[in-house]
């Protein structure tokens, strides 16, 4: 009785729910499953039926489940529908349970459209985030897999709903099992284990997002989303380049469109010969921030393990908040700071990223994030400017 209790009270808490952008969002959501005793797998399979649809027109909406045997088969609906985490593409399934119950509970699976580049985590917490959706636990498998258990209020009906998410190419297959909160106690097993069945015949990863190529002379060459646009500047010596990278938003003005920037990676290429050292750069790109009106404040990660081309010597990320200059009190985090700095043979490659932080606008923040990990994992070095010229070999007379 004691999960019935506390779900009660974080279904009450919906109706006076504070937006999440003012709060931790990781830690408010990210938390351990209920621990719930599944039943032994062949009385599992005596009370429920398979459920094996493959799907000849896309293969990587094929999948498997488990549902009870006097469930009810819904047809599938290809109506386009509206969802808090993105754009229903289509439902690939429904299923629900006898109609002679007072409320009944039921499972519905739909394909979700990605537009941009996003981990599964990023995905869950945005989409319990724009529902307004209180967590009772959230279990993160891996980058493309998760399960969730939410509250949700449909009109009259309060539902406890437990689901899994996975990303699969440029899509989200999103399966719910929807429970009337006061079923828990007596249906809560057979919903986790449902869950538990469900599997995807055919998993791919890809990029979400097409991308565009540019080449800075025959140093290196830098690939990023197509939705971001290029800044070039002017090369005045070989010892210092740079390329800047805008996520430019429109959005509608008082009398026409306006645009607004959402996010900016500068790259900049440093001849180690011309340099004094990784610490003074980045000292330098710091203080340059300060003619934006903006500061850099504590250090917020260390040491990111981000995927960065084999070819480059070390790469090393670390996040800043970063306040407005005018803000005295230093307590409003406006933006966080993203530097990785990458030793690539003659050159320094210094990659700042400034962006929304995750507790200030966490949609913009993921985008940000995921395209600039994807810059950093297609920086591509010339390779006779990682490693040194072969010497001549002496030639016989």
């Amino acid at each position: 009785m004691k999960i019935y209790v506390g779900l009660a009270v974080f279904l009450g808490f919906l109706l006076c729910f504070v937006p999440a952008e003012a709060q931790k969002i990781r830690d408010q959501y990210i938390k351990p499953m209920p621990k719930i005793e599944l039943l032994p797998e062949v009385e599992f399979k005596d009370k429920t039926q398979f459920i094996d649809r493959p799907s000849e027109k896309d293969p990587l909406v094929g999948y498997e489940i488990r549902i009870p045997k006097d469930w009810k088969i819904l047809p599938d609906s290809s109506q386009e529908q509206d969802l808090s985490g993105g754009n229903i593409l289509g439902e690939i399934g429904k299923f629900i349970s006898p109609s002679g119950m007072d409320e009944p509970s039921f499972v519905q699976i739909h394909t979700v459209s990605l537009d941009h580049q996003i981990s599964i985590e990023q995905w869950f917490l945005q989409y319990l985030v724009k529902g307004s959706y209180n967590s009772e636990g959230l279990k993160i498998y891996n980058e493309t897999c998760a399960e969730a258990l939410y509250a949700v209020v449909k009109g009259p009906l309060s539902y406890i709903v437990r689901a899994v998410a996975c990303i699969n190419g440029k899509r989200v297959i999103f399966v719910e099992y929807y429970m009337p909160i006061e079923n828990w106690e007596t249906e809560k097993v057979i919903q986790a284990q449902i869950l538990n069945s469900f599997r995807l015949k055919k998993m791919v990863r890809a990029y979400v997002e097409n991308f565009k190529s540019t080449k800075i002379l025959d140093v290196v060459s830098v690939r990023y989303p197509e939705s971001w646009r290029l800044k070039s500047f002017p090369i005045g010596s070989v010892d210092r380049m740079q390329l800047q990278l805008l996520n430019i938003t429109t959005v509608p003005g008082e009398y026409d469109l306006k645009s607004r920037l959402d996010g900016k990676i500068d790259i900049h290429f440093i001849a180690v010969n011309s340099s004094e050292g990784l610490e003074q750069e980045i000292a330098k790109i710091k203080e340059d921030l300060k003619t934006e009106g903006l500061e850099v404040g504590e250090q917020i990660e260390k040491s990111l393990d981000l995927v960065v081309n084999p070819k480059l010597e070390f790469a090393d990320t670390n996040v800043y908040n970063v306040y407005r200059s005018n803000n005295v009190s230093k307590k409003l985090i406006d933006y966080e700071f993203w530097m990785t700095a990458i030793s690539a043979g003659e050159y320094y490659y210094l990659v700042p990223l400034l962006t929304p932080s995750r507790d200030q606008d966490y949609e913009s923040w993921v985008q940000n994030t995921q395209a600039y990990k994807i810059v950093l994992d297609l920086i591509e070095p010339n390779p006779e400017k990682i490693e040194p010229a072969e010497p001549p070999q002496n030639q016989q007379e």
